[in-house]
C-alpha cells in the first residue's frame, strides 16, 4: 500500500537495521539480543514497516503476550521509530491505527498494551493518538534505568 509517498509493507527482521536510531538507542542494533528480537517479532499479518521516500521510518507490530498460545486474548504493541521520522503526520497515525484495529479484530484480542519509555514524548503522543490510555508508570524498568509507561486498549472500552 502506498500513500503520501509512504509505502506500507509486511515487516521483515532486516528492516530494523535500516532505521536510523536515536543516538541513545544505537547500542541496540549491535546487540545479538536485538537481532533475535527483530526476528521473533516478524509475525505474519501482525507487523508492518513504513517507508517514506525509500527510507524505513518505522517498524511496528503486535505479538501475543503468551508465546505459542493462539487462544491468548492479550497482546503487546511494539514500535521502533527512525530518528528521521518526519513527525507524527496524520497518514502515519492513520496507518498505524488501521493496522492495530485490523489485528485486534482479526485475532480476537481483548487487551492490547504498549510499554513506552517515559521520556520519549513522540511515542507517548502516538499511543495516546491511537486510543491507548495510560495504565501505570513502571519506575526504572528500561535497560538504561529510565521509567516506562504502560498504556492499554481494552476492547470493551474502545472498540
Amino acid at each position: 500500500m502506498t500513500c503520501y509517498n509512504m509505502k506500507i509493507v509486511p515487516y521483515k527482521a532486516g528492516h530494523i537495521h535500516l532505521l536510523s536510531l536515536k543516538d541513545e538507542d544505537k547500542y541496540l542494533q549491535d546487540s545479538p539480543m536485538f537481532a533475535q528480537w527483530a526476528t521473533d517479532n516478524c509475525i505474519k499479518d501482525m507487523s508492518i514497516s513504513i517507508f517514506k521516500d525509500d527510507k524505513c521510518i518505522l517498524c511496528t507490530g503486535i505479538r501475543r503476550m503468551w508465546t505459542g498460545v493462539e487462544t491468548a486474548k492479550a497482546a503487546e504493541v511494539w514500535v521502533i521509530f527512525s530518528k528521521k521520522i518526519p513527525f507524527l503526520v496524520l497518514p502515519i497515525i492513520r496507518a498505524l491505527k488501521a493496522n492495530l484495529h485490523r489485528v485486534i479484530e482479526e485475532q480476537g484480542l481483548t487487551r492490547v498494551q504498549a510499554v513506552v519509555k517515559a521520556n520519549y514524548t513522540t511515542a507517548v503522543k502516538l499511543v495516546k493518538l491511537m486510543g491507548f490510555e495510560q495504565e501505570s508508570r513502571m519506575r526504572k524498568a528500561e535497560m538504561d534505568g529510565t521509567d516506562s509507561l504502560m498504556f492499554t486498549i481494552i476492547k470493551e472500552d474502545k472498540i
